[in-house]
């Protein structure tokens, strides 16, 4: 108990180093240990705008439609359509019989989610670990320049059911969150090792160019649900993780996250930051075309940072001035220098690849269309490519030895990308970390 009633911040510096490589940890608590003495059973909420996901796609790519629907209140509304038998998850307590369902049904029966309500459930007077008034590195700076980010550094309310998602994105300027799930069924993530994020970036960015065109930062949007069947093709790792009633989740800074929840549940989340995130917000790019973009002006933390955390601040802050004077003319000038996840010839290579256009992703049924074809060309066996062509001559003038070679390394190089995503899938069950 002594952990929890103490500083959250100073437990998460403690393990940040080990939990960085997988981008996730998962915090248990001891038993009897509760943020709401009262419990949650006569828990009442507006739901202000609940959401209801359309998934469009195939193939282990998707993106979602949100539409927003009328309010709802949680115990006359959302509670009994999310606990009707129609929308019962199916009976298994197995996850990889859980995860068949989701990725088979995804595109079925479009689910409901309560989410980003501004709120908490945490006892106003519990001490340490209260998402409630969280203190952290990101609530003392914004406190005192008396600047309020709901979601960032106050908390909101989950409300999921069976299938309800949230798709693949970093949080607002990269920084890490935290996740507490106080009753119902569990919830599902996936994370993908920060190491591995720039890649993951340059195969949706070659995959779907339109919407890299629309919007260069157009993860940001929160839309795009990818397979972790999907990405063991193109060689990314992922970290899959289940987290219980009673469980918190860590999701490092810059560190790509999604995932599901496997019945009716409610979560809790903020954002918090130390001193290792101030170098990679420094050069997060926010969405540009989207003004309720979350964006924070890190010359406020240039006291908390030191050394190149500093000076990518002062980088940033001139390439800004840079952009403004040169916007007329089209030019993009992104300086993303080395942080703890985001390496710095991925971030050169971001620079180089950004486009000049700017405007909103359409969601249109041509964005369906595009899921499909994507996915569908993508999934198309490398090896099988090369061996039937080679610099535009026809399948049979590839020799059989060559082709062979081809065959063997495509081989060995889907082993290696086994070996990854069995030794992140190791970090993460290292990364659960039981308190006292």
């Amino acid at each position: 108990m002594e952990q929890l009633e103490g500083s959250f911040e100073a437990y998460v510096e403690s393990i940040e180093r080990k939990f960085a490589g997988p981008g996730i940890a998962k915090i248990v608590p001891p038993k009897g240990w509760t943020p709401r003495k009262k419990g949650y059973a006569k828990v009442d909420i507006q739901i202000p705008q609940p959401i209801k996901q359309l998934a469009t796609g195939s193939r282990g790519l998707y993106r979602l439609l949100l539409v927003q629907g009328k309010a709802q209140s949680l115990a006359k509304d959302f509670r009994p359509m999310a606990t009707d038998k129609d929308n019962a998850p199916p009976c298994t307590d197995s996850r990889e019989e859980l995860e068949r369902h989701y990725w088979r049904n995804l595109t079925l029966r479009p689910p409901h989610y309560g989410a980003d309500i501004e709120g908490s459930l945490f006892d106003r007077g519990l001490k340490g670990w209260n998402l409630r008034h969280l203190d952290s590195l990101l609530t003392r700076t914004l406190k005192k320049k008396k600047i309020s980010l709901p979601g960032c550094n106050t908390p909101m309310l989950y409300f999921g059911m069976w299938r309800s998602t949230f798709a693949w994105h970093t949080e607002d300027v990269d920084l890490a969150s935290v996740n507490y799930l106080h009753y119902g069924a569990p919830k599902a993530w996936y994370c993908i090792p920060p190491e591995h994020r720039e890649r993951f970036e340059r195969m949706l960015k070659g995959i779907l160019p339109d919407l890299f065109r629309s919007c260069p930062e157009f993860m940001r949007h929160k839309e795009l649900m990818v397979s972790p069947e999907f990405l063991r093709l193109h060689s990314i790792p992922v970290v899959k993780v289940m987290q219980y009633p009673g469980e918190f989740i860590l999701n490092a800074p810059g560190a790509y996250h999604a995932g599901f929840n496997c019945g009716y549940n409610c979560a809790e989340s903020v954002n918090f930051a130390t001193k290792r995130w101030i170098i990679t917000g420094a050069v997060a790019e926010p969405c540009r075309c989207n003004e309720d973009s979350i964006q924070i002006d890190m010359s406020m933390f240039l006291d908390a940072a030191s050394g190149k955390a500093r000076q990518a601040i002062l980088d940033a802050q001139g390439e800004s001035s840079s952009d403004s004077d040169s916007e007329d003319e089209g030019e993009d000038s992104d300086d993303e220098s080395g942080a703890a996840s985001h390496s710095e010839s991925g971030n050169a290579q971001r620079k180089a690849g950004r486009p000049g256009a700017k405007g909103k992703a359409k969601l249109t049924t041509s964005g369906s269309r595009t899921m499909a074809q994507a996915a569908e060309s993508s999934s198309s066996s490398p090896a099988a490519q090369t061996t039937s062509r080679k610099r535009g001559r026809p399948a049979e003038d590839v020799s059989t030895e060559t082709s062979a070679k081809r065959l063997a390394a495509a081989a060995a190089r889907a082993e290696r990308a086994q070996a990854r995503a069995s030794s992140a899938a190791s970090e993460g069950r290292r990364a659960i970390y039981f308190l006292n």
